[in-house]
């Protein structure tokens, strides 16, 4: 029935919705990876572009897909664009906004790390380290729930499909 097309389509984009929350989780651990693997290489005086490369890459995937989540416009694989309301219960508005807090420092401090085209100063380096060290693992937590939160809001979604299908 048509009905049925239409949970299965919404599924899907609570799918994607659950994956791109529980990804943020994943970049935040590389983030702060790739910082500690940067400070090692700078030590060493080994080549900085590579990991630099990978963590601009984590740093702008989170940020575009914090800002995402947080209005609720997502994006497939393919780049067809679609509302989801399961990012935008009230628990979850809230989590993002937490997180966006919790972000912007780490922000501040990662921006001169990525964009700056010549050496890392060390000092900027240690900035970056000591503040994404310091607030990841909140961000992580946040990120977390906001994965978990999604999922309830689905599951309580295709729950009311169910009886309306029925």
């Amino acid at each position: 029935s048509d009905l049925s097309l239409w949970n299965a389509s919404w599924s899907g984009y609570d799918a994607i919705a659950i994956n791109l929350s529980g990804r943020q989780r994943m970049l935040t651990q590389r983030m702060e990876k790739d910082l500690l693997a940067l400070e090692f290489a700078r030590q060493n005086h080994a080549d900085l572009f590579p990991v630099r490369q990978d963590l601009a890459q984590s740093y702008l995937l989170f940020d575009e897909t914090l800002a995402m989540l947080g209005e609720g416009k997502l994006a497939d694989n393919d780049g067809n664009s679609f509302r989801s309301n399961s990012t935008q219960t009230e628990r979850a508005v809230d989590l993002v906004r937490q997180a966006k807090v919790v972000w912007s420092p780490m922000q501040s401090a990662l921006l001169p790390v990525i964009s700056n085209a010549t050496d890392i100063a060390g000092d900027k380096l240690e900035k970056a380290l000591s503040i994404v060290m310091r607030n990841n693992q909140n961000l992580l937590q946040l990120m977390d729930s906001l994965t978990g939160e999604i999922e309830n809001a689905a599951h309580r979604k295709s729950g009311k499909l169910r009886i309306t299908e029925a």
